[in-house]
């Protein structure tokens, strides 16, 4: 919000300034108490009435004359309504379904724009919608009082229902955070728990054969791939007032037609979480992804957490790390750890700091201490995290991601990325050697010597980007990115050879991308990169298009590709040609068809030996979602 101003007429004509950066802007007309109320609450809006810029005279009169002159409408808020055209229901189906993208993917000021202009759509589902993810993105903008504002106004025009008791909650929660306890309270009366459980129960279920056959000129055909791959994302929810249980499931076979027996059955998520909104606790048990507190990947284990404070989360972490979604839980290693989840500080700092440790056939494979930092603004945000190892004395992990925004959406990206590759455990000494376990290397090598060969395996890699996106105009944007990475030597130990690593190789990518150029919702990207590697150099060229048709229930994405590589010290070249074709029919709201097919030319010349190949590939299915 920029801001109060005295009366419609002089707000309009900063609206008319903004619209061509801002298309979605809009004014409305507040109550003293809203406003009052604002002002001293809101630290992000002015404490003062917005001064409006020099305007002629005769440019106000044109700006408020179709308000003056509607005598039948004295609401200034009416007006604004009628002055607002209607939007098509494909634009309608379209800002949907990018409001649902851009709050998963974090952009809520994105959001923002979308849920406030599908405020006045005529459907009143959609309306009802928009108004709840409105006050989401808010606060999770950091524009506490704004969404605070958003859920009262939600509740008072839909008081009652799943979504009011979803958003009371929210609405209770953002108080709760907001106040300060100056004084003793007293203790509250005990409250009846209301046993009543509401369930949920929601999806996919997916079907696709995927074919792949290859051609030489030197001999016949060769079946690379013939497979028909089953998947299932089933969740459940039952919660009341005091608890809220969930459970996931993901995973799927895959039946492989060649006959090498291939089939192969994968659990990548079977878990069960629970909380206890009363006590501030909760936990999950079984396989589960965690990309914090010092957790590296997947795991079959239990994560227990409590929220000590509004603004301390401790969580309690063990388990077996998941090597591969296609085995069961194996024990040869296990972890454990304690982090503490600290925020939001300031509505923009999070923190998280972390103890982990996990042993190996009853010795220490990792020992690591670290933290994250997350900052959150509307002009930039940056994400960090540190990985030490203090048993092998080593730095894991060292990342840092900032982007800065500026006016007209545009953006500016960098990143430092420095890590262990693989990253540092003592299971790294068994790399070359031949054997599956440390177990095995232990009957001749001791402790020690694994330690010290582990890090001998163990690259150092580097990289660093700079990136950012333009928006020429409402159509088109051009996306660029630079990469430097470098790779180090490994050394040679244990009857193990040193591998050698690579200088700085360069990576550039620059795209360009229209969207509604010839009809609304049609996407084009152009997409250019060239590699400057240590073996060879690389250019690609690809054009990626999407067509939607009867009100996007057809998908047509045509799309081309073209890769050519040059070997380092004249050994040869390489000439990659490859057009697809892929459509998306969505019957219902819940099922779609997918088909995919397309071709491959390879023309490559190693050493004046030229061979060349060609082939083609299928993929087709459904997704069901429930």
């Amino acid at each position: 919000r920029l801001g109060f101003f005295p009366s419609i007429k002089t707000a309009l004509p900063v609206l008319l300034a903004l619209e061509q950066q801002f298309p979605y802007a809009w004014v409305t007309k507040v109550s003293v108490k809203e406003r009052d109320k604002d002002v001293h609450q809101s630290q992000g809006v002015r404490s003062t009435v917005t001064e409006v810029p020099a305007i002629s005279a005769e440019e106000v009169k044109q700006i408020t004359q179709p308000i003056e002159s509607t005598q039948a409408v004295p609401d200034e808020k009416v007006a604004e309504e009628e002055k607002r055209p209607e939007l098509p229901q494909e634009r309608i189906e379209q800002l949907v379904e990018e409001g649902i993208n851009v709050m998963t993917s974090g952009d809520y000021r994105r959001a923002i724009q979308i849920y406030t202009r599908l405020l006045h759509v005529p459907e009143e589902k959609i309306r009802q919608q928009a108004q709840e993810f409105l006050a989401l993105a808010r606060e999770r903008n950091g524009q506490l009082a704004h969404a605070k504002a958003e859920y009262e106004k939600y509740l008072s025009l839909y008081p009652e229902g799943e979504g009011a008791e979803r958003v009371s909650q929210r609405l209770a929660g953002l108080l709760t955070a907001r106040a300060d306890a100056k004084e003793q309270l007293r203790k509250p009366k005990k409250s009846k728990i209301d046993h009543t459980w509401q369930a949920d129960y929601y999806g996919s279920f997916s079907q696709f054969y995927d074919y792949n056959e290859s051609f030489t000129d030197i001999g016949g055909g060769v079946v690379n791939r013939s497979s028909l791959l089953t998947d299932l994302d089933f969740n459940t929810r039952h919660r009341n007032n005091r608890f809220d249980l969930r459970s996931q499931f993901i995973g799927g076979y895959e039946e492989d037609f060649k006959g090498s027996q291939n089939d192969e059955t994968r659990v990548s998520t079977l878990y069960f979480d629970a909380e206890d909104k009363k006590i501030n606790l909760s936990g999950r048990i079984g396989r589960q992804s965690r990309s914090s507190g010092g957790v590296l990947s997947r795991f079959d284990g239990g994560l227990l957490g409590y929220q000590i404070h509004p603004q301390i989360l401790i969580n309690l972490v063990s388990g077996y790390p998941v090597a591969s979604v296609s085995n069961g839980i194996e024990t040869d290693k296990y972890f454990y750890g304690i982090s503490f989840d600290l925020g939001t500080f300031d509505k923009k700092w999070d923190f998280n700091t972390f103890f982990i440790n996990q042993e190996v056939d009853d010795i220490t494979d990792r020992r690591a201490v670290g933290g994250e930092v997350r900052f959150f603004h509307p002009k930039g945000s940056f994400f960090s995290l540190l990985d030490y190892d203090i048993s092998h004395d080593e730095l894991n992990t060292f990342l840092f991601s900032g982007n800065l925004f500026f006016k007209n959406r545009n953006s500016l990206n960098v990143m430092i990325d420095y890590r262990k590759s693989p990253i540092l455990t003592t299971t790294n000494a068994i790399i070359g050697q031949g054997v599956e376990s440390i177990s095995d290397l232990l009957r001749i090598f001791s402790e020690d010597e694994l330690r010290s060969f582990a890090k001998d395996r163990t690259a150092t890699s580097r990289a660093y980007m700079l990136g950012g996106t333009h928006y020429f105009n409402d159509k088109f944007l051009i996306s660029s990115n630079f990469t430097a990475t470098k790779l180090s030597d490994t050394d040679a130990s244990g009857g193990i050879e040193a591998f050698p690593g690579t200088g700085y190789e360069y990576f550039y990518s620059m795209q360009l991308i229209g969207s509604s150029l010839i009809k609304e919702g049609d996407i084009a990207i152009l997409e250019f990169r060239y590699a400057d590697t240590d073996r060879s150099d690389n250019i690609s060229l690809s054009l990626n298009t999407r067509y939607p048709f009867d009100g996007r229930k057809w998908l047509i994405n045509p799309r081309f590709q073209f890769d050519y590589r040059s070997n380092s010290r004249g050994s040869g070249d390489q000439v990659k040609i490859r057009p697809s074709f892929r459509l998306n029919y969505r019957v219902k709201r819940h099922l779609d068809f997918e088909f995919e097919a397309g071709a491959e030319w390879n023309d490559s010349t190693f050493f004046d030996q030229e061979e060349k190949t060609w082939g083609y590939f299928i993929f087709a299915g459904y997704r069901y979602d429930f």
